[in-house]
This record gives structure tokens, sequence and C-alpha cells, in this order.
């Protein structure tokens, strides 16, 4: 169904005027309508007089927590869409807020525009599907109640209903589907936290997908495979970006023993998270292997050979490849050449099976700006320091456009990473 945006209303509640102020100004750009104020009780107030399609608020405000605003606000207004403004480090709780319907998603700190308003759309849409499943479960209810007092034939009355009903449990369906896949929540939130991490996890699945669908994997281990894709670079989110950056680009001098532990014990950390979300063994013990090394000079527990469970070595593979950042056969080349190294050999075997007859997502990477050169392709837009849309993504750059983004650098340093397809 097309939503016209001008009918739709959204609430902000944040009580930092910068951050309102940028938060109305993307939605309105929208053609939303939208209302921002800084104290929840007063939106509270708000929401109990107006129908609002979306209500987005911060959690740390000094009259109440953003979370226990909005849970009050599903009490008033149960079928507006609930988004929480948040940094990722108490994810443990936001997961449980989502999976207990409380809130629809959050957004971390900084944000992406795009993710922003793809996010909110989705809200507006959700909260659109919830509306029509009311409506239509009060007919079912209307029409229940007709059969015992209406003339109509009960043949045609059941058949009214047969279908309400089985339109009814589709919508239903779906409804669940779009707002309760934590695969799609962990994937938004490795993307809105680094966007590598986000367009590497959509390759590495689909990859272990793949994997999936041959004969050398049973039903249970094709599906850990492709669970543990998903989930297994959750433990580098709270790493500083600028040591992954590093660390992508093998400068481990630039990084203390201490900062190089923390990124190579992510798979215990993802191992963490993901039990909150799949208590199944096997997936456990792929996700903390994933990063073994065939010959055992891997990490974090230096498993070698078949001690490393098969789905964590078919992963390795993709995981590998993926994260090489480097063309498909000069990729394929460095795996090979670590065979009985740091890869399984009929992991390898497997992974040249199925990787010629697949169309992965354009891979990015991060440069520096001073790296910034013609011909580069944006994968995202570049905002000055205040805000405003510099260079639009997609945009293949020139001198012309390589020289405005150092001038404007020069006078106020841009501080957003600058990433390109790679």
């Amino acid at each position: 169904m097309q939503i016209d945006n001008q009918t739709v209303w959204i609430l902000i509640v944040e009580d930092e005027p910068l951050v309102s102020e940028v938060l109305e100004q993307v939605l309105r750009r929208e053609k939303y309508n939208v209302v921002a104020v800084a104290s929840p009780l007063e939106a509270l107030g708000l929401v109990a007089n107006r129908e609002f399609a979306v209500i987005i608020s911060d959690q740390r405000m000094p009259q109440m927590h953003g979370l226990d605003f909005l849970i009050e606000t599903r009490k008033i207004s149960p079928l507006s869409t609930r988004i929480l403004i948040s940094g990722v480090h108490d994810l443990k709780s936001m997961i449980g807020s989502i999976n207990r319907g409380e809130i629809y998603r959050f957004i971390t700190k900084p944000w992406l525009h795009e993710e922003l308003i793809a996010t909110v759309s989705n809200a507006i849409q959700k909260q659109q599907d919830a509306k029509e499943y009311a409506q239509l479960k009060k007919s079912y209810s209307e029409l229940s109640s007709r059969l015992e007092t209406s003339e109509l034939t009960v043949k045609t009355a059941t058949e009214g209903l047969r279908q309400k009903a089985e339109y009814l449990e589709k919508l239903q369906l779906e409804v669940l589907k779009r707002s309760q896949n934590p695969y799609e929540l962990c994937f938004r939130l490795l993307t809105t936290y680094d966007p590598i991490l986000g367009n590497n996890t959509k390759s590495i699945v689909k990859i272990a997908e793949a994997m999936g669908r041959t004969t050398k994997l049973s039903a249970d281990e094709s599906r850990a495979l492709v669970t543990s894709a998903w989930l297994c670079d959750l433990g580098l989110i709270g790493i500083p970006l600028e040591n992954l950056r590093a660390y992508r680009r093998n400068q481990k001098e630039l990084l203390c023993q201490q900062e190089i532990n923390l990124i190579e014990n992510h798979p215990l950390y993802s191992q963490t998270i993901a039990s909150l979300i799949d208590t199944s063994q096997l997936v456990q013990t792929t996700i903390r292997a994933h990063h073994e090394a065939y010959d055992g000079l891997g990490f974090p527990d230096g498993q070698a050979g078949e001690w490393i469970p098969w789905t964590a070595r078919l992963l390795a593979v993709a995981v590998g490849y993926i994260e090489s950042g480097l063309p498909h056969a000069e990729a394929l080349n460095q795996i090979e050449e670590l065979s009985e190294k740091k890869y399984d050999p009929d992991a390898i075997a497997l992974f040249k099976e199925i990787i010629a007859e697949l169309i992965l997502p354009a891979q990015i990477k991060e440069v520096l700006i001073e790296e910034l050169a013609p011909q580069m392709v944006l994968f995202s837009d570049i905002h000055t320091a205040h805000g405003l849309l510099l260079v639009k993504k997609d945009e293949v750059l020139d001198e012309l456009l390589v020289s405005k983004i150092n001038e404007h650098n020069s006078e106020d340093k841009i501080k957003q990473r600058f990433l390109i397809y790679s």
C-alpha cells in the first residue's frame, strides 16, 4: 500500500536541541509532519491527543529514560511504532525490548541519514500494517456477531468469514516477520555501527546459504552455518572504528597489544551475544571457532585440523574471501595459497564449487580523505561538518569534486568516514 508521507505524523522526544533539530530537518525533507519536544512528560500528553505513526525518543533524558517513556506510550497508543535512540553499550536490554515489543528498532548515535530514513519508513509501514490488522480483526468480530442475528445465509456469511480469516492470518504473519526477525535486527545493528561490517555480513550470509544447499552439510549444519554467518561479527561492535581500520589494513603497528587482543577476541564476544538469540550449541561453537586456522595458529583458542567444527572451517573460508577486499581472482588465489595453513582444503573445495554461481553485493572499503581520487565511487553521502549535503552517494568522483571535499575539510573538518565501492 502506497503511503502519503504528508498524512503521517512523527513525534521526536530529544532534550539535546542540536540533535532534535537535525532529526526534525531530515524527516521534514521527506515531507513528514514532525512534532519535536524536549520533555517526555509533555510528549505523553501529545500522544494522548493525536495519533502518531512513529514515536522516536532518546534514551538518556533527565525526566525519564527513553525506554520507560516508550513503554508508557505503548499503553496510550499501542499501534504507534516506537524507535529508541541510544548507544550500543546495552545490547542485551535493547534486543530484549524489541523481542517483547516495547520498541521496534533502535538507532545508534551517530546515525547515517539514509539508515534513519529507511528505519522510519519501515516503522511507518509497520504501523499501517498494525492498523489494517486491527481493523480486519474488528470487522471479523462484527461479522461473527451478525451471524447470530442476520438473515444472511450461513453459506455466504461463512465464506466471507473464511476469506477475512485467511487474509488476517497472512497479514499477521507478515507483521510478525517484519518486526521480530532477530537476524534483520543484527544486520541493521552491524550496518549502523559500521557499514563495512553490514555489507560484509550480507555477502558472507549469501555464501553460507549456497554452501548449505549442497550435499556436504546436514540440515542442522546448514542452519547453524547460516545463523553463524549472520551473528559472527557482533563482537566487533563497540571497538573503535579507527582500530578496525588499522587492523583491516594490516597496520598492526598502529595498535597496542591490548587493542589487537580486543579485536582478536571478538569471536568470544560474538558467541556471548549470539547466545541471546540462538541457543544452539553448534551455532555457539561455529561462531567461536570461525577464526581458528587449520594449522592451529588462529584465534581465540588455537584449535587445529579436524578439531575445528566443519561449519567453522567453512565459515572461515567465506569470511577470509570477503574480508580480503580483493577482486575475485586475487582473493581466490590468496585462499588457495593458505590451504592446509589457514584453511581446510575440503572447505576450499566446497567454496570453489559454489562461488562461481553467486552474485555478491559490491564490496565497500574505507579510505582516508587524502586517499580520495578521481574515478572512486562513493558508497554514502558526504556531508559538511554542519550536516549539509556535499556530495551524493553513488557519485563518481572527479578532480573538481575531490578538490571541493578537501576545501570544505580544510575550512571545517569533515567528521564522517569516507566509504567507497572497492
